[in-house]
């Protein structure tokens, strides 16, 4: 289970400020251009384009109305 809350109690970080690499959730998109598409028109906003690494994993960041990034990931080999 993961759990996202906000606590009233604690401040809340700019997550704008917080590069993709150094805090993201990601999550496996087998159509990642449909995955995208589909997140954008819910509201996320593209933190760059689609890239492909040297395994051949394609992978992207958004992030979400609140600015937390998003990383949509479909790996070339499955991890599990």
């Amino acid at each position: 289970m993961l759990e996202i809350y906000c606590n009233t109690a604690a401040d809340i970080p700019d997550y704008s400020a917080i590069p993709p690499a150094v805090l993201h959730f990601a999550f496996n998109a087998d159509n990642m251009a449909a995955t995208r598409q589909r997140l954008m028109a819910a509201g996320a906003t593209a933190e760059g384009e689609v890239a492909t690494n040297a395994r051949g994993d394609q992978l992207a960041f958004l992030r979400d109305p609140w600015n937390i990034t998003i990383q949509l990931v479909k790996r070339s080999k499955p991890l599990i």
